[in-house]
């Protein structure tokens, strides 16, 4: 599967005194199963650019084609919803997208409104809430007895109950603490080793340094980067592009550490430096 962005154009207020650019000239491809971030500073259209990629938004200009499906301006999509079980998009605190008083229940929802069978639904739902750590105890309960961290982990198994190709994550890890925020990296990988495409939108660049290849930089709704992540962090002027510098490279540079490896973190660090 492969979901490919030409020259898509949107545009908040337009013809108003308020008009607002979101996105302007945006062209990419997501084919290859690995961990993507999407990275930019404030308002620079992160977002809005993912709300295109499973049809939350149409494009005032240009076209995306996901799977085969032409999404532009005028095109009345009849196989939507089609579309957004191909593409799953997880927002900001997910945990807001539950709604039902048993957690099997909720899980459940997105693959039986498809017209899954309710026998495979609930396959699918305790194959998915084991998977993202969420034991066969709390199935019965309300999803509003856990903590931030389990909820955002069942809302993320309802995503994955209607089995999509491409997972798209936006700012995951926001009120997690460092343990929740590995263990969300972790699930990532898993994803990716069964298969799937994951895209996350991250402000946080140590995360985006450390766990995917590639990285998408917008800024003032263009992509002014798109590619390996390492040589983004390590070769271009992250000041330009309005990033933060990770800790790893601000540490590399007030200690003067000269190294022709790109580590990610620290441990990888010590393991350049052991080799002399």
């Amino acid at each position: 599967m492969k979901i490919e962005v030409k020259d898509i154009y949107f545009t908040f207020d337009k013809n108003l005194l308020t008009e607002s650019k979101a996105l302007q000239s945006i062209s990419t491809s997501f084919e290859k199963k690995e961990l993507v971030s999407i990275i930019g500073e404030s308002s620079s259209g992160k977002t809005v650019f993912i709300e295109h990629l499973n049809a939350l938004r149409k494009p005032q200009k240009g076209f995306l084609n996901i799977d085969g499906t032409i999404v532009k301006k005028f095109k009345k999509l009849k196989r939507i919803n089609e579309i957004r079980t191909k593409v799953g998009v997880v927002f900001q605190f997910a945990e807001y997208q539950l709604f039902k008083s048993k957690i099997i229940d909720d899980v459940m929802f997105g693959p039986l409104s498809m017209k899954v069978g309710k026998i495979e639904s609930r396959k699918r739902a305790e194959k998915y809430l084991n998977l993202v750590g969420i034991e066969k105890y709390f199935y019965q309960k309300s999803p509003f007895e856990l903590s931030g961290g389990q909820k955002r982990r069942v809302a993320i198994a309802g995503i994955l109950a209607m089995e999509p190709k491409f997972l798209i994550f936006d700012e995951p890890t926001g009120g997690l603490d460092p343990e929740g925020e590995k263990e969300m990296y972790k699930l990532f990988k898993k994803l990716i080793s069964l298969g799937k495409n994951v895209i996350v939108v991250t402000s946080n660049m140590d995360h985006a340094l450390e766990h995917s290849t590639r990285s998408l930089v917008l800024k003032k709704g263009k992509i002014i980067y798109d590619g390996d992540t390492k040589k983004l962090f390590y070769e271009k002027n992250l000041f330009e592009m309005g990033l933060i510098k990770p800790k790893i490279i601000n540490f590399l540079e007030k200690t003067n550490i000269k190294t022709k490896e790109y580590p990610t973190n620290i441990d990888e660090l010590v393991k350049i430096l052991k080799k002399g």
